[in-house]
């Protein structure tokens, strides 16, 4: 939604914004500042995912290649939430995101 909401802002730049799924990924980030089950879950779940350079290939693809579409994973376009096309939905969000940041979007873009 969020990506959608910016590229509305920024049609009239040269900046496109996606949404990037990045899968599973082995990493310590489910880890960090935890201990116990925790740890041991995600130390067990995290083995399954891509090392970080997967989901880097989609960034670089679409740095790249600037392609069509607004959510992508493995490089590839997806089928996102339909509700993400209720621009009312989309604006209340981007509202919510604003005053919780602290940012006015109004005054950066």
């Amino acid at each position: 939604m969020t990506a959608i909401s910016l590229n509305e802002r920024l049609k009239n730049r040269n900046i496109k914004c996606y949404a990037v799924d990045p899968g599973l990924v082995n990493t310590e980030i489910g880890s960090k500042d935890t201990g116990g089950i925790v740890k041991l879950f995600w130390n067990a779940r995290k083995r399954w995912g891509d090392p970080p350079c997967v989901p880097a290939e989609t960034y670089l693809y679409l740095l790249m290649n600037k392609p069509a579409g607004v959510y992508f994973k493995n490089s590839s376009p997806k089928k996102y939430n339909r509700e993400a096309d209720k621009r009312d939905q989309r604006e209340k969000l981007f509202a919510l995101s604003e005053k919780l940041c602290g940012i006015d979007y109004g005054e950066v873009i």
